[in-house]
């Protein structure tokens, strides 16, 4: 995932395993790991939530 106005990495990204099982493993396998000085967070993915409509002219997009 890029932010879209600078085109840096926003530091996340998804991943679709082949099963239940596999994903689980590769949580126990990677979450709280270190990279390149970084920790990484491995979790499940969870549904977008409901977010108010933008305001005109607000936000400052």
């Amino acid at each position: 995932m890029q932010d879209r106005f600078t085109q840096r990495s926003r530091g996340f990204g998804f991943v679709t395993m082949g099963s239940d099982d596999e994903a689980q493993a590769a949580i126990r396998m990677f979450h709280g790991k270190d990279v390149d000085g970084r920790v990484l967070t491995v979790n499940e993915a969870r549904p977008m939530e409901d977010r108010p409509p933008r305001r005109e002219g607000g936000g400052g997009y």
